[in-house]
């Protein structure tokens, strides 16, 4: 049975062809919880690709367009917001080859009408020297701190803030940081993406308030802080790969001490965890959640993500960073 047709029906139609219903198997393996990887939008957007191609929907055959792409994140982003968990807009489109330019523009066609306000992420592939690419990799280190926090409040915090039109000032700082970051990484600057990456989170987590747990808030401080005193110079900064001081962060590292980081960053983080545990008892923290601090071994992702069809099933396969 082909079951990407042109023109399949109706999907109970589809359904009966079957004999009955299906079954979504999805596997994500070695990466924990909130670890803000944006494995929810991958693994929700592998979903929806695959239903849209059991559907009949979309390109034809295997083929997987860059529009079909863009309306698969659109439709993954109103169904995190329909039903309440929030995520990043961008985190759908990791299912794209490579590096990308992602921005948010307000949806049209049919989903507008059911989610007026609404938004779709577009993208444009960033083409990067080889030379800049590796340069990049050799000083850019994505490790897991070991904080595993949900972001729903602070991502909540950040649309209610532009909603009501405070914190101008900070988020139009925040927004023109976009190209000063596209600029430098561009030009493989290290040391000018470390500084920018790290001015970004700050007012991420000015604008965000206090949404984010306080004791999530003193564990991402302290460990720049020693970071800094342990590398001086040599440490260029970093950020958070979500919206709030969970686990996933990216550092920016001479490349001569990168080995030198990956060795000693994770010891410093759980010296800072038990330094905050003793802590914790006399603050009433009741939000506390450790995990071990682990080091990441991570690639570019040049193939995207892909789908194959049988008689009995139709795959899509999102190879994430090896990890």
């Amino acid at each position: 049975m082909n079951f990407i047709e042109k023109d399949p029906g109706s999907f109970r139609t589809r359904l009966n062809q079957l004999g009955g219903g299906f079954e979504i198997v999805a596997g994500v393996h070695g990466i924990p919880r909130h670890s803000g990887l944006g494995v929810s939008g991958v693994l929700g957007g592998s979903v929806l690709l695959a239903l849209r191609k059991f559907s009949g929907q979309g390109a034809s055959g295997m083929e997987i367009t860059k529009g079909e792409l863009e309306k698969v994140a659109g439709l993954g982003v109103f169904l995190e917001q329909l039903i309440g968990t929030g995520g990043g807009y961008q985190d759908f489109l990791a299912l794209a080859p490579g590096l990308k330019d992602i921005q948010a523009r307000s949806a049209n066609g049919r989903l507008r009408k059911i989610a007026p306000g609404g938004i779709t992420p577009k993208f444009q592939l960033v083409e990067l020297k080889p030379v800049v690419l590796d340069r990049i990799k050799a000083g850019m280190v994505l490790w897991d701190q070991g904080a595993h926090i949900p972001v729903e409040e602070s991502l909540h915090a950040i649309v209610i803030d532009f909603l009501l039109g405070r914190n101008r000032g900070l988020r139009e700082e925040w927004g023109s940081l976009y190209y000063d970051i596209k600029e430098a990484l561009k030009e493989g600057d290290l040391e000018r993406l470390g500084h920018l990456q790290s001015r970004s989170f700050e007012l991420r987590r000015a604008i965000c308030g206090t949404s984010w747990p306080e004791f999530a808030d003193l564990y991402a401080r302290r460990i720049e802080e020693e970071l800094k005193k342990y590398f001086g110079s040599d440490y260029y900064g970093s950020d958070m790969s979500g919206s709030r001081p969970g686990a996933a962060r990216i550092a920016f590292i001479n490349p001569v001490r990168r080995e030198e980081f990956e060795q000693v960053a994770p010891g410093i983080a759980m010296d800072i965890q038990k330094e905050i545990l003793r802590k914790a008892s006399g603050q009433r923290w009741t939000d506390v959640n450790f995990g071990k601090p682990r080091i990441y071994n991570f690639s570019i992702d040049v193939h995207g993500v892909s789908v194959s069809v049988g008689d009995r099933y139709t795959g899509v396969k999102k190879t994430m960073s090896n990890i």
